[in-house]
């Protein structure tokens, strides 16, 4: 290792020890911006938690749940495929009747009709055995071939399908191709899938 003379060790520690320079001020704009971009993260993540915190888990679900599911009007509503469902005025009733009868635990129904085109005219229902319901889930039979919409309550505005409903699903679509399986959400709110 060599050895430095005093006059550069002089010099390097003049270069250690010389004053720092003052970084170059920003454009107003520039921390104008900068002001505005902090300000709004920090107001989305605020949001964000409070979405979570406050409401939870339950205010995405039911927001999400609007967005997937139809409010009937005049007895029938048209899905985002072009499919339209027509209620029998009696059938609507017996179907809301039902919902607010059963608020602490789900149902299922076979709705049963004619299917024309994309029209599904319901004039009937059926109930299957049921087996076990709570207010989270249903155990019935498999609603028939003859059934064109395969129906179960959901709880107030919780209308988005759980794994089980689509595994419902695909064990009627093998029964009935045509069939449908659907969510009451609301009195007058349901959900399809697919």
């Amino acid at each position: 290792m060599t050895r430095r003379t005093w006059s550069e060790e002089l010099k390097h520690h003049r270069e250690l020890l010389r004053p720092v320079e003052p970084a170059q001020e920003s454009s107003v704009s520039a921390r104008l911006i900068k002001r505005m971009m902090t300000l709004g993260i920090t107001v989305f993540l605020i949001l964000l938690l409070l979405i979570y915190l406050v409401p939870g888990y339950d205010l995405l679900s039911i927001l999400e749940g609007k967005t997937t599911s139809t409010v009937v009007d005049n007895y029938h509503f048209t899905l985002p495929d072009g499919r339209t469902i027509a209620f029998a005025r009696d059938v609507f009733a017996q179907l809301q009747q039902l919902y607010f009868d059963n608020q602490e635990h789900e149902f299922s129904v076979c709705l049963l009709g004619s299917h024309q085109d994309t029209i599904y005219r319901i004039t009937g229902l059926v109930h299957p055995r049921t087996y076990d319901q709570d207010v989270f889930h249903v155990r019935a039979d498999i609603c028939g071939k003859e059934t064109l919409i395969a129906l179960h309550s959901h709880p107030y505005k919780k209308c988005i399908f759980s794994e089980q409903d689509i595994t419902y699903y695909r064990s009627f679509a093998t029964i009935n191709p045509e069939g449908l399986i659907g969510v009451m959400c609301e009195p007058d709110r349901f959900g399809f899938y697919p």
